[in-house]
């Protein structure tokens, strides 16, 4: 899996540097916690680093080719309901992610209509990532559910721990447990 994980870090490394963004950039994350790296546009303590307009991410979908295993692995291992819907023929599940005025956005599972792709090939979607509480024991979970390591945790020094896994379908998704003191 370590294709995956030089993917990431090149694409990382080849983030540009907003105009409107800070003009401190090192080579490295800062030890507070501000993604100072090619002048990402966050920081760990919540804060925008004086940017003029962001856009959020408001909803995600997983493409499955088996939808009621995915639910039931997503949903076992992060207590994610789903809510089914039909649009025009086409079975669409909700999935919902959080309390009703909890943070944190909701998404959609769908059947993906062709072959998953190859164990290892770079995705070709966005990742999402879950905030979790213990990163060691989601990686254990999913892994009990069928999933497979795609990038070993890591830290982001002084900001958090970061993993990456393969759900039973091939879809890569994220796991991050923030931790000031990760290094």
């Amino acid at each position: 899996m370590r294709s995956f994980a030089k993917t990431v870090a090149a694409y990382l490394k080849s983030l540009p540097i907003p105009a409107t963004a800070s003009r401190s950039v090192s080579a490295s994350w800062s030890g507070t916690g501000t993604a100072r790296r090619s002048g990402l546009p966050w920081s760990s303590n919540g804060k925008n680093l004086n940017l003029k307009r962001m856009d959020s991410l408001v909803h995600f979908e997983i493409h499955a080719t088996d939808t009621e295993k995915l639910m039931k692995f997503y949903g076992d291992l992060f207590g994610w309901t789903f809510q089914k819907y039909d649009l025009g023929g086409t079975a669409y599940w909700g999935i919902i992610t959080k309390e009703k005025d909890a943070p944190g956005i909701n998404g959609g599972l769908i059947s993906r209509g062709v072959p998953a792709p190859a164990l290892g090939a770079t995705p070709s979607a966005f990742v999402c990532t879950m905030q979790v509480k213990d990163i060691d024991a989601s990686m254990k979970r999913a892994a009990e559910l069928g999933a497979v390591e795609a990038m070993a945790k890591f830290a982001i020094p002084g900001m958090a721990w970061q993993a990456y896994m393969i759900d039973p379908d091939h879809n890569i998704f994220g796991l991050h447990q923030a931790d000031p003191d990760a290094k």
